[in-house]
């Protein structure tokens, strides 16, 4: 997983990498806005955005 930072600190971008295959449920949806809640509360950032990356199959799914 990684959080990239704007330089000036005021946008972060989390990016889930999963190699294995899609669930049939939004376990990995859930999981990542999990991580973008936390991330806001901890840090006062609000301007965050959320990514799965299905490195295997090519897919990058948007997860808030």
């Amino acid at each position: 997983d990684r959080i990239m930072l704007s330089p000036d600190r005021r946008k972060a971008v989390i990016v889930d990498y999963k190699f294995g295959a899609v669930p049939n449920d939004d376990s990995h949806l859930r999981q990542v806005r999990g991580y973008i809640d936390a991330l806001k509360e901890a840090t006062g950032i609000h301007d965050v955005s959320g990514f799965i990356w299905y490195v295997r199959l090519g897919r990058i799914v948007t997860a808030g």
